[in-house]
């Protein structure tokens, strides 16, 4: 090889070792803004909280953002709304005792179902895939606890 050739080579090695170096370092940074966002700490006032040693005179409750609906994104279809899910979510196929109260979410928030109202609207439901919605019911926590 030339001198020419060699440093050509030399010189486009260094060039797409740097381009890989600065791009890895860039996706770490990415990946660590992305989790400094999530485990930030709560805004707001803080509420000095119950004995941690005890669960006397407590309640235990919990959050499961378990139901999806067709179209959410997550391709889990009618998952908990429908009790088979390889059947159609159809009445006969439902696995909810009380249809939700929805009035409160947005329309972004609501995904349309084969059921009607008495008045002959589309009932809708709601998806826990849906992060609107989500952060929706862990206000709701807050709010009435």
């Amino acid at each position: 090889m030339s001198k020419h050739v060699d440093r050509r080579f030399t010189t486009w090695t260094a060039r797409l070792l740097t381009l890989l170096v600065v791009s890895w370092g860039l996706s770490v940074t990415a990946r660590a803004v992305e989790r400094e966002d999530v485990l930030k700490p709560p805004y707001g006032p803080s509420i000095s909280g119950s004995d941690p040693k005890t669960l006397k005179g407590k309640i235990m409750t919990g959050y499961q953002g378990w139901f999806n609906c067709e179209g959410d994104g997550a391709n889990l279809t009618w998952t908990h709304w429908a009790k088979d899910l390889t059947q159609p979510f159809q009445p006969g196929n439902i696995a909810v005792d009380q249809w939700p109260d929805v009035t409160e979410y947005d329309a972004d928030e609501l995904y349309d179902t084969p059921f009607k109202h008495a008045n002959g609207s589309t009932a809708k439901v709601f998806s826990a895939h849906n992060r609107k919605t989500v952060l929706r019911h862990f206000k709701w926590m807050a709010d009435y606890g």
